[in-house]
């Protein structure tokens, strides 16, 4: 008797696969198919939720710092006045402050990706190319333009040392833009294309920072050209800083590298830019 239920059984089978087969049925779901579907949905959840954090990020990174710098520039505060420079550090902090409330109360994920870890017993050359890339900038910008003739103020040179201390407190800031623009915003864009997403946040993160530029924060000596094309000026620096947060899987590399560049990249400008005399 049990033979002939199972007999009966698979032929049932056999005549649903024919059915199939012939178009007349449509199939069953087995469980890779469920599997499948589950996977799918939860994708299409996991997108969702991306896309809705990267919009509640720019919202919140632009809000926080705008909010601060576009007043400044509107009303033409000086840099005498006590409420110039909390305005732009404050603004400075926005990106870092917004990755965290998306990350803890928006989208809910965590900080697993965030890249709290230093990796320095196996990420050590990481930290190395951040402290000294500008100085291989300073070093070719200089021979750059004693080969074309132009006037070099080496003097400008012994202001690196003085001025390290300084940004050295501002260590903070750095790290509240890295926080967010490379370890929140260029994770989350075009998905395995890194050059891509790198391209993408710097050109967001120069757009970012149009009212600083505008409130005398940045140079800019070429008026609204000089601020629209501070965008562009923005993706090189990206592609690197994304660069190290990608190879050394830790925030702390970009910052470094961030902290270096506004240490060296002022003395760059002022030796190369302005004429002695």
């Amino acid at each position: 008797m049990a033979n002939s239920i199972s007999k009966l059984k698979i032929q049932r089978q056999d005549e649903l696969v024919r059915f199939n087969e012939c178009g007349n049925l449509k199939p069953l779901p087995d469980r890779e198919s469920k599997s499948r579907f589950s996977n799918s949905s939860q994708t299409q959840k996991s997108e969702a939720a991306t896309a809705r954090g990267v919009l509640a990020y720019l919202l919140l990174a632009f809000g926080f710092a705008w909010v601060l710098w576009v007043p400044v520039w509107l009303t033409g505060l000086k840099s005498s006045s006590p409420l110039y420079d909390p305005a732009f550090l404050g603004g400075a902090l926005a990106p870092g402050l917004a990755a965290i409330v998306v990350r803890r109360w928006i989208t809910r994920e965590g900080f697993g990706d965030a890249g709290w870890q230093l990796h320095l017993k196996r990420k050590w050359p990481y930290y190395l190319i951040a402290g000294l890339w500008p100085f291989f900038i300073l070093l070719g910008a200089v021979d750059l333009a004693v080969m074309l003739g132009f006037p070099v103020r080496t003097e400008a040179f012994g202001s690196i040392l003085p001025a390290l201390p300084g940004f050295l407190v501002l260590t903070p800031f750095f790290w509240g833009e890295e926080f967010g623009w490379r370890s929140y915003l260029q994770l989350r864009l075009f998905g395995s294309r890194p050059l891509l997403a790198a391209l993408a946040t710097g050109l967001i993160w120069g757009v970012w920072h149009y009212p600083a530029v505008l409130a005398g924060y940045l140079p800019n000596e070429h008026g609204l050209p000089g601020v629209l094309l501070y965008a562009w000026y923005m993706i090189p620096h990206s592609i690197i800083l994304g660069w190290l947060r990608l190879r050394s899987g830790s925030i702390w590399v970009p910052t470094l590298a961030h902290l270096a560049n506004n240490t060296i990249g002022p003395v760059v400008l002022s030796a190369l830019l302005i004429s002695g005399g």
